[in-house]
């Protein structure tokens, strides 16, 4: 008799073990199945702004962020033609129901002095999704001949 439980006992011990072998056998499955292919830049994009004619000192940046909230940010101090903001995750309007576009505001001196200008990018306007890249180049400032304004995949797009 004591035999007959240490044998029900192992038995037991080896179903749950299979059990629990089986359901990590699955939850994998669906994890590595179930899950949608990640790309580059799924959820919005990261900026680099290019200041074409290099007249911008510092600047502010209004838009859509990866959650559909108007946001803004600032560049008290631009020193060089390109700009990059990482870790902040930029919409085009129309992915966030429309409204605003994105707005770029330039001033000639740093702090937000000095003469403003600004630029709305219309429908050239960072994606919700690339492949290629995580980033998008916005060109601002931008004399006659030159690229247009507008933002374009990839980061530092104009060199």
């Amino acid at each position: 008799m004591v035999q007959l439980k240490t044998d029900r006992a192992a038995m037991a011990k080896g179903r749950s073990k299979r059990l629990a072998a089986a359901v990590a056998g699955f939850l994998t499955i669906v994890v590595v199945v179930g899950a949608p292919a990640a790309h580059a830049g799924t959820n919005g994009q990261q900026l680099s702004l290019h200041d074409v004619a290099g007249y911008y000192n510092s600047a502010r940046v209004d838009g859509y962020n990866q959650h559909c909230q108007w946001v803004q940010y600032n560049i008290p101090y631009w020193p060089n033609q390109d700009y990059n903001i990482s870790g902040w995750w930029w919409r085009a309007s129309y992915s966030c129901g429309g409204g605003n576009g994105l707005f770029v505001y330039g001033y000639s001196q740093p702090n937000f002095q000095g003469n403003v200008s600004y630029y709305y990018l219309g429908t050239l306007q960072p994606p919700v999704s690339q492949r290629s890249s995580n980033w998008t180049t916005c060109a601002v400032d931008n004399p006659d001949p030159g690229p247009p304004h507008g933002c374009f995949p990839g980061y530092q797009a104009f060199g």
